[in-house]
């Protein structure tokens, strides 16, 4: 239980540098009133940016909460399951959409011709371990699920 809680600090930390980093974009990006005042570009840039980290934000509210649940209520509950099983999806569909949204400004803005184009793959790709993080909760949540079914069935003997 130990390693759940350190665990579950990790999550609440990493949680609080997100919302601390959207902080400091919002207050220091000097040109967010040039986005603003942009045409449709600036405006998508501005409602993806804030969908992704939304989703971020989710994703690890929702992990942490299914280990919360986890450390009152045993390893073996159905609310941490599924508090688990919404935080791994969130954190697909934030890869997903990370992944394409940079793949998208990688053709819109032609830099597939220079010299970035290497370094930009490498940024597009670079939100992906967010859908191997994901695979693997919903992965380890069906073991839980597994273990659940058997501990009831267990109990029941008993």
């Amino acid at each position: 239980m130990k390693n759940i809680k350190l665990l579950l600090g990790v999550i609440v930390g990493l949680l609080i540098l997100n919302l601390a980093k959207v902080i400091f974009n919002i207050t220091f990006y000097n040109s967010l009133d040039d986005l603003l005042n942009a045409d449709g570009e600036g405006h998508l840039l501005i409602i993806t940016y804030v969908a992704t980290i939304i989703v971020l934000c989710a994703a690890h509210l929702l992990v942490a909460k299914g280990l919360w649940f986890m450390i009152q209520y045993g390893y073996f509950n159905l609310r941490s399951i599924k508090m688990l099983n919404f935080g791994a999806v969130a954190f697909i569909a934030y890869g997903i959409i990370s992944l394409c949204w940079r793949l998208y400004l990688m053709s819109y803005f032609n830099q597939a011709e220079t010299n970035e184009a290497p370094q930009m793959v490498i940024n597009a790709f670079e939100n992906s371990y967010t859908i191997i993080l994901g695979l693997a909760i919903i992965t380890i949540t069906t073991v839980l699920k597994d273990a659940h079914v058997l501990k009831s069935e267990n109990d029941l003997t008993i």
